[in-house]
């Protein structure tokens, strides 16, 4: 991902193994895992699925782990979108000893959903839901979905996308069988163009006020990585 107007680079990865057992689907993901140059992005979802699986339909529970973190401009602002405000951020403080920006945080235990209707290698809608557990509380964590549609038996067109706060997807392209058609030893290679952002420090409310002796400024100050990205995925069933 290429950011616009700045000279910056990201990627919002995804990584996943499955296994079916029968009817019984056990899957191992992380998705996503977000990384940006000059600008640090915290941003992880790891977990584990189990699902009900037929030619149909796929339900599924899970469990894992859920953390991001950004800036706002005061604690209310964190906790409002379900975050902690964990403290002064980098900004520093204003005249009067109070800081410019709080550090949110948002990290630990996660329930996971997980639905697909229709068939694996063919027309179906996949979603993934992740609910965080901060303050003893569910929030709100990360949700991601996709749906493909058969064009011939070895191409499917496709359109995905996801987000939480701070970070955000969409893309759509192609998915070339190129070895198989489904079951073992299928190879798949998807390819796609789209666009996406992630922010570690995204100011909520837009402004920063910083004092000197002789003046106050203010800055509508956001530190997001955006724009047009390519994506590249292989798959092959064992």
């Amino acid at each position: 991902m290429l950011n616009w107007g700045k000279v910056s680079v990201a990627s919002l990865s995804h990584l996943e193994y499955g296994h079916y057992f029968g009817q019984l689907h056990l899957q191992a993901r992380l998705a996503p895992i977000g990384v940006s140059v000059p600008q640090t992005v915290d941003a992880l979802n790891a977990h584990a699925i189990a699902s009900y699986a037929t030619d149909a339909a796929e339900f599924g529970v899970g469990a894992g782990y859920f953390r991001h973190a950004f800036q706002a401009r005061d604690s209310y602002q964190c906790e409002r979108n379900g975050y902690a405000a964990v403290g002064a951020s980098t900004l520093g403080k204003d005249a009067s000893g109070s800081p410019n920006a709080y550090d949110c945080t948002q990290a630990g235990f996660s329930v996971v959903q997980h639905l697909r209707l229709g068939s694996v290698d063919g027309l179906h809608l996949r979603m993934t839901n992740t609910l965080a557990i901060s303050g003893g509380k569910f929030r709100f964590g990360y949700l991601e979905g996709s749906v493909d549609l058969p064009v011939s038996r070895t191409i499917n067109l496709y359109g995905a996308g996801g987000g939480s706060t701070g970070v955000g997807w969409g893309e759509a392209g192609i998915r070339t069988f190129l070895r198989g058609v489904g079951g073992k030893e299928t190879f798949i290679l998807t390819t796609g163009i789209g666009g996406s952002s992630i922010a570690s420090k995204e100011l909520f409310g837009g402004e920063v006020r910083t004092y000197s002796d002789t003046a106050t400024y203010v800055t509508n100050e956001e530190k997001t990585v955006a724009g047009l990205h390519i994506a590249v995925g292989l798959e092959y069933r064992f």
